[in-house]
């Protein structure tokens, strides 16, 4: 019986999994107020931007450690650190920007080694937070990836799901298919250089929380992001190339993607947004 027991329990769990991530995507869209939105992330450029009144009037998500930041996006997405210090600093900045700012955002956890230490954080501050469904797909090309892409984006049951899905080289290329399985019509990478290592809470205006233990350590090595170096990358593609892909594809559906720093690695083939 053991057998059948353990078959019947993975199948309850695998059923409860499935609605509880199908409530999640009918959630997350009832807090969509715009068709555009901006990916938020912690490259140096983003410490030129001196008006987020613009940002401020339609949706953003940001991620990882752009909570140093002071603007509270519509949507806030959590990946653990691989590195244990780096993970304890994202849990001392969860406490540190506290329950105000939580309440203000929704947030959602990438289930990834360590995860549960950041998930079950939040359920001791009496935040509702989820765990959101990710897939890799680690693709050879892009012709491979957006097939892989699209059988996610059309399977009866994909496509009512919550699910960030992707190649899996970097966060914003994920959240990025997140944003149109969301029905974004207009994507802005914002605070995505690529072409440096450089992050913008290293600025001398945030030594106070690096006094606090605040501010994570960097594992970047070498001139570029190592999501965009050949060299570093992870699996058979670097990010550049995967954005690139996404972008010329969904570009047939009417979805845009846009970079807001002229400078950035994506600036090379993505058209410039104004903030001005």
């Amino acid at each position: 019986m053991t057998q059948p027991f353990h078959a019947l329990k993975n199948l309850a769990r695998s059923g409860r999994d499935v609605l509880q991530s199908a409530w999640l995507h009918k959630h997350l869209k009832k807090q969509k107020t715009s068709d555009t939105i901006f990916i938020l992330g912690s490259g140096s450029s983003l410490e030129n931007i001196k008006d987020w009144s613009l940002i401020s009037r339609h949706d953003s998500i940001g991620f990882n450690f752009f909570m140093i930041h002071n603007h509270v996006p519509t949507y806030y997405c959590i990946e653990a650190p691989r590195d244990p210090d780096s993970r304890n600093c994202m849990k001392r900045l969860v406490l540190f920007k506290g329950d105000e700012y939580w309440r203000k955002t929704v947030p959602l956890i990438k289930p990834r080694a360590g995860y549960a230490e950041l998930y079950f954080l939040f359920k001791e501050l009496n935040i509702p937070c989820h765990v959101v469904t990710s897939v890799t797909i680690n693709a050879e090309n892009c012709s491979e990836l957006i097939k892989a892409i699209e059988h996610h984006n059309r399977h009866i049951i994909y496509r009512h799901l919550s699910i960030m899905h992707g190649q899996g080289v970097a966060s914003i290329e994920t959240i990025s298919n997140f944003c149109v399985r969301l029905g974004y019509k207009k994507i802005v990478f914002v605070g995505i250089d690529l072409n440096n290592t450089n992050y913008f809470y290293n600025e001398e205006r945030y030594l106070a929380l690096r006094n606090k233990h605040l501010i994570p350590s960097t594992d970047q090595v070498g001139a570029v992001h190592k999501t965009n170096d050949p060299q570093q990358k992870y699996g058979h593609m670097i990010v550049t190339d995967v954005i690139r892909c996404y972008s010329e594809h969904y570009s047939q559906e009417g979805i845009e993607f846009y970079v807001e720093n002229k400078d950035s690695a994506l600036a090379d083939f993505l058209p410039v947004w104004s903030l001005s």
